[in-house]
């Protein structure tokens, strides 16, 4: 009883004895709890309602994870519903709001929740307190429970009848346990009756039409008759299968066979003498970005390449609408009773596989890679899980089969084939901002090493200090931070592309001695133009060497002549930027703590004429060597 009723519905005890005080003590205790309080009950209805209805929801959630769990939520669910219970009966005494229509309100909604009409409830209860204290009289009607029975009446009963009363009307038994088991039961087990458990079995069938129809010996007419499945029929059903195909419908054939009550299980064996139901038919039109997506990879000299499952007619289908002109056809029949070598030798020719197994794609896809091709493969299904893994780039989408992510090297967050063409363009980009870098690097690295070694064959000294080389590392390094980010030309990007190494040697073989050429005219003007000392000839080469090996970033970085081709900013910036430091370096401050002099200014004049010199020249070395030694295939 919640506080609201204690004291509210208290009988007048005429023979309890209570002296004058004890009247008077109850009464002060009681006082406080004779007028409801609005706040008090709307708080004890909500915590009463809300947590109820929140454990039946999470019981059904659970039904589908554990019945453990739902028997655990069953326990304080039960406990709520006794506590609704309580607010019932305050409602029935008219004391957990002050006014009557409001408790008969709520009293009537806890009483849908509880399973016990309010208003019979009321009535009964009422009956019940006014004969609480007279055992030889039973009340009109029904206990919520069970029928009420009198002291006699109770004694009459025997031990067992007496044993279960007491149980079916104890509060725990009732609101508690009986509930969850009851729900448990009538959800966990059918309604069928055993007699329905031991009729014939049906065994279901579905898969391509033209397996079914050919296990198929009859089929279903009008009414459910069954019906020979004769020549004439066959070739009904075969020709709507073919209408469908060639209208792009994915088409599933469904029949069934009647079964034993005693087979337990199929078996491989069970699938003949089918009755024909008909077809389940699908629509599944290809993505509207999925024409552009191929048109675009086809002009970046991706072959495309569609490997399905479907039969002939969906897949021409699906070409057609895809904008792919099918080449040639190859089916999984076709693919059966074909050799190694003939799959390869057809290979150029054909561009579809339709009716494919799993294995055969996967031998497909190894087909390819062994003809000397980089095969990319995009796939969703478990079925694709093979080819996934063969495949040099297996892509899937977040969507798909767990198999078939764990399988892939990619996976696309958005369904699009245009993500496939932006990914392909800029692994290209990145492949070719690298092999500027690389080109750049070695060329001048090795004409750095050259210059190095010569100059230690006549000099009597370093011909640049430790600290002066790793600052001229530092600068270099830094000036090519933007090179990840520099422009590409849609003729680089038109075409795939592959490391070559040996294009980069031979492209170091040609250009490094070109670099040490200029180095070599440096240290001849240092020594017998400007009669440098030790401190000035490390000064002279450091800016030379810097200039030259930085400035040629602008000749490499594109096949075409510099002027025709913009850098981007970053890497412009960060070079001429990185040029400059080197220049300046020795007329500030810091220049005696890396062991720099001032140069005069004619070395200024001479190092501008050399720069331009050999950037002129390794621009004509560079056209000469992509048209005659490394032509772009």
């Amino acid at each position: 009883m919640t506080q609201d009723a204690v004291g509210a519905t208290l009988p007048p005890h005429n023979d309890v004895a209570i002296g004058d005080g004890g009247h008077a003590l109850l009464r002060e205790r009681l006082r406080p709890y004779q007028t409801p309080s609005l706040v008090r009950s709307l708080a004890q209805l909500a915590m009463s309602v809300l947590p109820f209805i929140g454990c039946w929801a999470l019981m059904v959630l659970s039904l589908d994870i554990s019945y453990a769990v739902t028997l655990l939520l069953a326990v304080p669910a039960a406990g709520f519903l006794v506590r609704i219970f309580i607010i019932q009966h305050d409602c029935g005494h008219g004391a957990f709001f002050r006014s009557r229509r409001a408790n008969d309100a709520i009293g009537t909604l806890c009483g849908v929740m509880t399973l016990t009409p309010y208003a019979n409830w009321r009535r009964q209860h009422a009956g019940h307190h006014a004969n609480w204290n007279n055992l030889d009289r039973r009340n009109s009607g029904y206990d919520i429970y069970s029928s009420c029975l009198t002291l006699d009446e109770y004694n009459a009963l025997g031990r067992r009848e007496r044993l279960f009363h007491r149980l079916l009307r104890h509060p725990v038994v009732a609101l508690i346990l009986l509930p969850p088991l009851v729900f448990l039961v009538l959800y966990r087990f059918p309604f069928d009756t055993p007699s329905d458990w031991r009729q014939e079995r049906l065994l279901v069938v579905k898969g391509a039409p033209e397996d079914v129809l050919r296990q198929s010996t009859h089929y279903e007419g009008e009414g459910g008759v069954e019906k020979p499945l004769d020549p004439a029929a066959r070739a009904e059903l075969d020709a709507l299968f073919q209408k469908l195909g060639e209208d792009g419908f994915r088409v599933l054939a469904i029949a069934s066979k009647a079964m034993g009550p005693d087979h337990a299980s199929a078996a491989l064996g069970d699938e003949s003498e089918l009755a024909f139901a008909g077809y389940a038919v699908f629509l599944d039109p290809p993505k509207a970005s999925a024409m552009a997506a191929i048109r675009d990879l086809t002009g970046a000299g991706v072959a495309v390449r569609l490997l399905t499952g479907d039969n002939e007619r969906v897949t021409r289908h699906v070409c057609a609408e895809l904008g792919l002109p099918v080449i040639g056809l190859i089916t999984g029949d076709d693919l059966r009773a074909m050799s190694e070598e003939a799959l390869r030798a057809r290979l150029p020719k054909v561009n579809v596989f339709c009716r494919v197994t799993p294995a055969q794609k996967e031998r497909v896809l190894l087909a390819y890679k062994r003809s000397g091709r980089v095969v990319g493969f995009l796939g969703d299904g478990i079925n694709d899980a093979s080819a996934l893994h063969a495949a040099d780039v297996g892509i899937s989408v977040d969507s798909a089969a767990d198999v078939a992510k764990e399988a892939a090297g990619l996976i696309l967050l958005d369904h699009d084939l245009s993500v496939v063409h932006e990914a392909v363009m800029e692994g290209r980009r990145t492949v070719q901002n690298v092999t500027k870098y690389i080109l750049m690097g070695s060329s001048s690295n090795f004409g750095n090493m050259f210059s190095m070694a010569g100059a230690s064959l006549f000099l009597p000294f370093l011909p640049m200090l430790p600290t002066q080389v790793l600052l001229n590392n530092l600068l270099y390094d830094a000036s090519e931070a933007g090179v990840p980010l520099d422009t590409v030309e849609a003729e680089a990007l038109a075409l795939p592309v592959q490391w070559d190494l040996r294009l980069i040697q031979r492209f170091m073989l040609v250009l490094g001695p070109v670099s040490s050429l200029f180095d070599f005219l440096t240290f001849y003007a240092l020594l017998h133009l400007f009669n440098a000392d030790e401190a000035l000839f490390q000064t002279g080469w450091f800016v030379e060497s810097l200039a030259t090996q930085v400035l040629v970033i602008f000749v490499i970085r594109t096949r075409r002549s510099p002027w025709l081709s913009r850098p981007n900013a970053i890497l412009a910036g960060l070079s001429l930027g990185a040029a400059a430091v080197g220049a300046l370096l020795p007329l500030t401050p810091l220049a005696s703590f890396f062991g720099f002099v001032v140069p005069p200014t004619s070395f200024y004049l001479f190092l501008a004429a050399a720069v331009v010199t050999y950037l002129v020249l390794v621009e004509i070395i560079k056209q000469v060597f992509f048209r005659y030694v490394a032509p772009r295939q």
